[in-house]
């Protein structure tokens, strides 16, 4: 196998991992969406209906759930990321060796950084904390 069609391979492997990595990341964004839509409607709901008074213990406690589901949700999604990107990186070496560094370049490097997963949830505690203000002002008037 000449090294061209060495190179075409290991780019089909490449394209291949990218778009799972793409897929993973596009998955992760949805999660994030569907939490922080989830958060709206119980805010509208402690918003439009009378909802019966609970300690403040019992709110900490059902306030950090979606925040913990989300963080490990997140952690999962950032090392499945973490994986397929070592994979492109291994696959782009590759068609760099057989092609050279200028025409081996299949296209931008991937993004993966895991500052993102604490922004995300610093989101969801802010809306968390919120719908708890939201809550207690309700049961306090």
């Amino acid at each position: 196998m000449s090294d061209e069609e060495q190179a075409k391979v290991w780019l089909e492997l490449y394209k291949s991992a990218r778009a799972r990595f793409q897929e993973i990341e596009s998955i992760g964004w949805k999660f994030n969406y569907s939490i922080w839509g989830f958060l709206a409607g119980i805010a509208y709901l402690v918003k439009s209906v009378h909802l019966p008074s609970v300690s403040l213990w019992v709110l900490i406690a059902i306030g950090s759930v979606p925040i913990l589901i989300h963080l490990l949700v997140l952690v999962k999604v950032f090392g499945q990321n973490k994986k397929w990107r070592d994979r492109c990186i291994k696959f782009e070496r590759h068609v760099e060796e057989l092609l050279g560094a200028e025409q081996g370049k299949p296209e931008p490097p991937l993004r993966n950084d895991p500052y993102w997963i604490i922004l995300e949830v610093l989101i969801t505690v802010m809306i968390v904390v919120s719908v708890a203000v939201l809550y207690l002002k309700q049961i306090i008037a």
